[in-house]
């Protein structure tokens, strides 16, 4: 079969760029439930507010609200497609990563030192507001969330992202002198030695701080919680999906009209806190919030491996890589979790092809993930030893075919996990921009694309939002960057996202430090 010989990653994706386009802008027609309950049997359900989507930011928002001074008299409505709460993230043990040097620098070239800052700042204040809300829930209830703060260790699988890192790191110790120290680079001996990684696929490691949690235990909880102590101002539908929204005259006070599985709401306001579905709702996002197929996997290990989940949890970090041949590329990044009641490991992220990216395509990202998880934790991990030459020199076998020192794996569970993106990649948080005269009570609001990394971001944008919807002055809390405006909305563009997806930029640029960094 003839494949096309090019030059460079860019090269693969200037060509792929309309095919992304078309596919981003594309209704992903995602599986509704069956008719359940009506919501109007008893006639059209007012509230005033309805949120799209029951994942860990639709809680935020609906938590937030009930305890504002500036909602006491308003209801609220969640409306979730699937069959639980949780979200995306709500389908497994998760982690919380807040930003490292690597992830402060990208922010610095694309939106400058103040809004990388901020978003710095906001990523260690969200995971230190998770662990307050986990404080706050019942015995039981902690027990279920399993919160437990870890070492967040970012294993480079190659040299290249580690040059990245020490590029970027002596500016960020200097930028965050309280942070700085908090994060401690190790060669590949000193992490082979500690998290038993294998010398062969390690260039060292970055341990910092970092949380992991049962995101569906947490944000279930909060939700009871919510409805027990108030009972009468919101309620939780899940299997409803919201079809269509449209804007009626008739009723000023509540002009949006919702039509789901289960019938019709009318709100005064929506907010979106769903993945890019939300962009066929609302054409003002088309193209620039879409949903992304995320390959996620369970894999045990033979023997038993030691009990890490309330130590360690785990980035795998390289540079990403495109097979011209087959048009599948690899990420820059995985994600490991230890559950600890099972001890099972799961992985996120995974090898993708620009159509298994959408959910259209779901079942073909699986397939490509299936062995790639595999091989990633077996190249990860050894198993636990007593003498350093006993491991230092292990060949490097196949999944299948473990040698001494290596763990046997089988894969206990596999399955994808739609979340959002933009085109941008960066959050979207705020009103979305309309061109006839809605007074703040009956706008549309969003706070969605966290890019399959928006645990250490999700709670604090909810809230946020909420502070916004209030009235209230935000600046100094919200990332400059984050913030919807109608000049980032126009330039916001498809075209653009496979580069930033592929890290081309990142790996590519020469540019001295100190240039970003000067005052403009």
């Amino acid at each position: 079969m003839f494949s096309r010989k090019y030059k460079s990653v860019r090269e693969w994706t200037h060509e792929k760029r309309n095919r992304f386009t078309e596919l981003a802008c594309k209704d992903p027609m995602f599986p509704t439930p069956g008719p359940g309950k009506r919501l109007d049997a008893d006639g059209v359900p007012e509230v005033n507010y309805a949120v799209i989507g029951a994942g860990i930011t639709g809680c935020s928002v609906a938590h937030t609200m009930l305890r504002h001074e500036f909602f006491q008299n308003d209801t609220i409505m969640v409306l979730e497609a699937s069959d639980r709460t949780g979200g995306a993230a709500g389908i497994s043990h998760a982690q919380v990563a807040p930003a490292t040097a690597i992830d402060w620098g990208e922010l610095v070239r694309r939106v400058g030192v103040r809004s990388a800052n901020q978003a710095v700042v906001f990523s260690h204040r969200n995971l230190a507001r998770l662990g307050e809300l986990c404080a706050g829930l019942s015995a039981e209830d902690r027990k279920k969330v399993q919160f437990r703060r870890v070492k967040m260790v970012t294993n480079f699988a190659n040299r290249e992202p580690k040059n990245l890192y020490r590029r970027w790191d002596p500016a960020f110790r200097r930028m965050f002198t309280h942070l700085g120290n908090r994060f401690t680079e190790k060669d590949a001996g000193a992490a082979g030695t500690e998290y038993r990684f294998r010398i062969k696929s390690t260039s060292g490691a970055v341990e910092g701080p970092g949380a992991t949690l049962n995101v569906g235990e947490l944000v279930n909880a909060l939700f009871n919680e919510m409805l027990r102590e108030h009972d009468g101002r919101i309620s939780v539908r899940t299997n409803t999906a919201v079809r269509k929204i449209k804007y009626r005259t008739d009723n000023p006070s509540l002009p949006w009209l919702l039509h789901t599985n289960c019938g019709l709401v009318r709100a005064s306001s929506v907010i979106y806190c769903c993945n890019g579905r939300a962009a066929h709702l609302n054409h003002q996002l088309l193209g620039k919030l879409f949903p992304v197929n995320h390959p996620m996997s369970v894999e045990g290990l033979t023997p038993c491996p030691p009990d890490d989940s309330g130590t360690y949890s785990w980035r795998l970090i390289q540079r990403p890589t495109v097979d011209y041949c087959t048009g599948t590329f690899k990420p820059g990044q995985y994600s490991v979790v230890q559950d600890g009641r099972s001890l099972t490991y799961q992985v996120s992220g995974g090898p993708q092809t620009v159509a298994s990216l959408f959910p259209m395509s779901g079942e073909d990202a699986l397939q490509l993930s299936k062995n790639d998880h595999r091989e990633r934790l077996h190249r990860l991990f050894r198993q636990p030893v007593e003498r350093l030459e006993d491991w230092l020199d292990l060949g490097s076998s196949s999944a299948d075919e473990p040698c001494d020192g290596t763990y046997r794996l089988s894969t206990l569970g596999l399955s994808s996990r739609c979340v959002g993106y933009t085109a941008d990649a960066l959050p979207l948080v705020g009103v979305i921009p309309v061109l006839n005269n809605h007074t703040r009570q009956n706008r549309q609001w969003v706070a969605a694309g966290c890019n399959g990394q928006g645990l250490d971001k999700c709670w604090l944008m909810g809230e946020y939002l909420v502070a916004m919807i209030a009235g209230e002055f935000v600046d100094n809390r919200l990332p400059d960057c984050y913030q919807i405006t109608q000049a980032r909305l126009s330039a916001m563009d498809p075209q653009n996202y496979l580069n930033r997806l592929l890290q081309v930029d990142t790996y590519e640029d020469r540019t001295p430090i100190n240039t970003y960094l000067a005052p403009n």
